[in-house]
């Protein structure tokens, strides 16, 4: 008996051992992608601006990132990546990149804006230079969905965005 409760305590013992080894094995790479929508007056998108953060634990020389972005801008560096394919190759031994471009994706987040001026609704033409109380609502419409069974029945669930 002695035996088996040495056994199980070593086992457990390395067990702990080892997952708290995991987070050094974890993912090297990570992103982390912000982007600012410019809207006109209507809501309609007049221009969008993605801004990444690419981080390497060992470096970024052999990282290939996927961005379809125009007109790319190192943030920090002067270095300049090579587009492959649709993906972006650094040649830098850095281990953080930080860059934007501008994006003509498809967002997953409509905006309709409705102006109210003393209680009427008018457009945004025509509350322009004028005086009273405005009332500027903004309508969001999330388009990201998916369907998933949640305790045995199917919904329609969104993605949560910040905006």
């Amino acid at each position: 008996m002695k035996k088996a409760t040495r056994f199980t305590a070593c086992a457990l013992s390395a067990a702990l051992v080892c997952q708290s080894a995991l987070p050094a094995f974890a993912a090297e790479v990570t992103k982390h992608e912000t982007v600012y929508v410019n809207l006109g007056a209507d809501g309609t998108i007049s221009k969008q601006t993605v801004s990444n953060w690419v981080h390497a634990d060992k470096g970024l020389g052999n990282i290939q990132d996927r961005a379809q972005l125009a007109d790319i801008v190192n943030l920090k560096t002067s270095e300049v990546p090579v587009d492959k394919n649709g993906f972006l190759q650094w040649s830098t031994q850095d281990r953080d990149v930080y860059y934007q471009g501008i994006s003509q994706g498809q967002l997953p987040v409509t905006v309709e804006i409705t102006y109210i001026l003393d209680g009427k609704k008018v457009t945004a033409e025509e509350a322009a230079g004028k005086s009273g109380h405005l009332v500027m609502k903004l309508a969001l419409t999330n388009h990201e969905t998916r369907t998933a069974t949640v305790d045995g029945k199917t919904r329609k669930i969104a993605t949560p965005f910040v905006t």
